[in-house]
């Protein structure tokens, strides 16, 4: 007898957390997958960024970071990812 197992699609298991950044202080964002995740994008009011600074530890960590935060970084920031 053999057996199936379907893969599941990796989860977060930690989110993104609301945060209040002082002008000229560096922000970070961070989350955690269950499982591997290949793509990661992230979101800035809605709109995907182009070129975030960012940094991945491994592949189920992830952050985004906003050095030297400004009134214009004020947003809300959203992460979407593939495995």
């Amino acid at each position: 007898m053999s057996e199936c197992f379907a893969e599941q699609k990796p989860e977060i298991v930690k989110g993104l957390k609301p945060a209040t950044v002082k002008e000229g202080e560096t922000n970070v964002f961070e989350v955690e997958a269950n499982g591997p995740v290949k793509t990661v994008k992230w979101y800035k009011n809605g709109r995907e960024m182009e070129d975030p600074q960012t940094e991945q530890p491994d592949t189920t960590h992830f952050r985004l970071i906003i050095p030297n935060a400004q009134k214009g970084d004020e947003a809300e920031y959203k992460v979407s990812w593939m495995d």
